[in-house]
């Protein structure tokens, strides 16, 4: 399969290699993001991906959900994304969330996912 650079590292194109696992991954995400009361849509390269090339791009190392949850400013979206955290560590997922970053990772047996939580102020998402 051969060796590409990543952001991240050099590796195998893992998400070529494992997009079974990856798609598999965003089925089962997906409708929990939503039954915890966001909306998820693919971002970043995961979109670029999958607009441009049908698939997942082989040099890129993760799946990027970009989600909205009706936040109106900073502060309430960080403590939405706490709400959204635990929610699906309630499910089965475990998560790296933080102080120190605005996205968070969540995984399960399936694969790990990248959310980017995004927000209203005043007439821009931000």
């Amino acid at each position: 399969m051969g060796i590409v650079a990543c952001k991240h590292t050099f590796q195998e194109p893992r998400l070529i290699r494992e997009r079974d696992k990856y798609l598999s991954a965003l089925d089962a995400i997906i409708p929990a993001m939503v039954k915890s009361g966001v909306t998820p849509m693919l971002c970043y390269g995961s979109l670029l991906g999958a607009v441009r090339n049908g698939e997942f791009m082989p040099h890129d190392d993760d799946v990027d959900l970009l989600y909205h949850d009706g936040s109106t400013s900073y502060a309430e979206m960080l403590a939405n994304r706490k709400k959204l955290s635990d929610a699906l560590v309630a499910m089965g997922y475990t998560s790296d969330l933080s102080d120190n970053l605005v996205n968070f990772h969540v995984w399960d047996e399936r694969g790990g996912l990248d959310l980017f939580p995004c927000w209203e102020e005043g007439t821009s998402c931000m």
